[in-house]
């Protein structure tokens, strides 16, 4: 017994020693870490501390690399490119001023800040195997760039703010994970790479605001709170909400060029997380798409000649719009799913196809 309860008491010694340095507090002002390499041409690495001082264009190596506690500071003092040769899993802040041109480069590692990510200057390379984080938000100022590529990833607990450039990871709903707003301001640039943008928004009166430069390819929602469309916004690909969290779209218009699921998981996987208000849905693709939605439509344009329905055959199969518009040689073809056009106006230039033993329901129909 007595064995067995000095294993317990030894164990129960280095949780606690985890805890207490987990817990540990940073000093008050923080300090930063000031990037001084020489700019000879040759590699320079982060975590070598002959590059680092305690002060702006200070003396090389006379502070250790940035660590938890600490800002990792990229100014003019010094321009050299640095890589990445381990994980720098958390500084407390990252920043690179305007006097900054050179690139950093993830180099296929982790680099994580606790605060904002904010950028100024200088290219931030997040390649193959590589993966930025912030607990912060994402700022991309005028002279600032980020460019992901390969299955590099991009973690933003907050909000994205681009006035610079982003090109975003290209592939699937894992690569791009954002958890507050999107925005992309005047002079703004995002290049989506036929990636996907996950909003796995936890807090209210996040918004997608896109006023510069920039489509999404795929966007992919699955989270409780709600998202809010401050401008239309075109997704070039698919659109799928699986979240309990509402799209809301406050008037503004969504166009598609791909496939709409907005079908939760789960037991209540029929409730409503779409709220049209007075915007329009536009699908506008190149080649076949389809609706899978319980939400109820305000207006629903159709400009594509190979629109179906998709709904599951546990639900009722209706779709509700308020105005349905189906362009000169644009199709939207029922596949045995109801209409209920009872208080809409069907405006049809196009075609509108039955298999036979749907029902539909028009109260108000221009055909021009």
């Amino acid at each position: 017994k007595s064995v067995f309860f000095n294993i317990f008491i030894i164990l129960f010694s280095i949780i606690l020693s985890l805890e207490a340095v987990a817990g540990k507090k940073c000093k008050k002002p923080l300090e930063s870490r000031y990037w001084v390499a020489a700019d000879d041409g040759s590699e320079k690495f982060w975590h070598d501390s002959a590059n680092w001082s305690k002060t702006s264009g200070g003396k090389p190596g006379k502070a250790k690399a940035p660590t938890r506690c600490q800002i990792a500071k990229f100014d003019g003092n010094s321009i050299a490119n640095v890589k990445l040769g381990e994980d720098v899993n958390k500084v407390k802040k990252f920043q690179v001023s305007s006097g900054y041109s050179g690139t950093i480069n993830l180099n296929g590692h982790h680099l994580a800040s606790q605060m904002n990510i904010a950028l100024h200057g200088g290219i931030v390379l997040v390649p193959a195997n590589s993966f930025l984080q912030t607990w912060g938000d994402l700022y991309i100022y005028k002279g600032g760039t980020v460019t992901a590529s390969g299955d590099g990833k991009i973690k933003v607990k907050k909000n994205v703010r681009i006035e610079g450039k982003l090109t975003a990871p290209g592939g699937d709903h894992t690569r791009f994970i954002v958890h507050g707003g999107f925005n992309v301001y005047s002079g703004g640039t995002f290049i989506h790479s036929n990636g996907t943008v996950t909003f796995s928004t936890q807090r209210t009166g996040h918004a997608i605001n896109i006023v510069g430069e920039g489509n999404f390819y795929n966007i992919y929602k699955n989270a409780r709170k709600h998202l809010i469309l401050s401008k239309p916004i075109e997704v070039e690909n698919n659109l799928t909400n699986i979240g309990r969290g509402k799209i809301i779209t406050l008037g503004k218009n969504i166009t598609i060029g791909g496939d709409l699921d907005f079908y939760q998981l789960g037991i209540d996987s029929w409730r409503k997380n779409f709220t049209a208000g007075n915007g329009k849905v536009i699908f506008d693709g190149s080649s076949a798409q389809t609706i899978k939605s319980p939400a109820d439509f305000n207006n629903v344009q159709i400009s594509n000649p190979d629109v179906s329905l998709l709904t599951a055959a546990t639900v009722t199969g209706t779709l509700t719009i308020g105005t349905l518009t189906i362009d000169t040689d644009a199709t939207l073809d029922l596949n045995g799913n109801d209409l209920d056009l009872t208080d809409a106006t069907l405006v049809n230039y196009g075609n509108l196809q039955l298999q036979g033993g749907e029902t539909v329901v028009i109260t108000t129909m221009d055909t021009n």
